[in-house]
């Protein structure tokens, strides 16, 4: 069996701003593909459904709805992706859930972001 060399990339952050933050970080890792960005649950689930991503970077708030939902149902639907939560507010509560939920990796915006290439490598490798 021929391993994957490229890892497709999704985004779910309604912020434009770390959306752009995140996609120039990531655009400096190796063997990712980039597929872009959602601003919404009910655009993240559709580009989920549309690109089957290996990796989705995911908000816990967003404009419509919940992150944390989002992740159930994305885990429910695509078990071995991998999920990397990203949030302002990294309360013990979010983080249990998130972690129960099978989340890949839980990340505060504020302080994590240096960290990213180091966890993507560790999910690709």
């Amino acid at each position: 069996m021929v391993k994957n060399l490229t890892h497709k990339v999704l985004l779910i952050e309604d912020s434009e701003t770390v959306g752009a933050r995140l996609l120039d970080l990531l655009s400096t890792i190796s063997d990712i593909e980039l597929l872009g960005q959602a601003r919404s649950v009910k655009t993240g689930l559709e580009a989920c459904e549309e690109t089957n991503p290996d990796i989705v970077f995911l908000d816990i708030n967003l404009p419509d709805g919940s992150g944390i939902r989002l992740l159930q149902d994305l885990k429910s639907q695509q078990p071995d992706i991998h999920v990397i939560m990203l949030t302002n507010s990294s309360d013990e509560f979010y983080r249990s859930k998130c972690a129960e939920l099978e989340a890949a990796f839980f990340l505060d915006k504020t302080k994590d972001f240096s960290r990213i290439p180091e966890l993507v490598a560790q999910i690709i490798t």
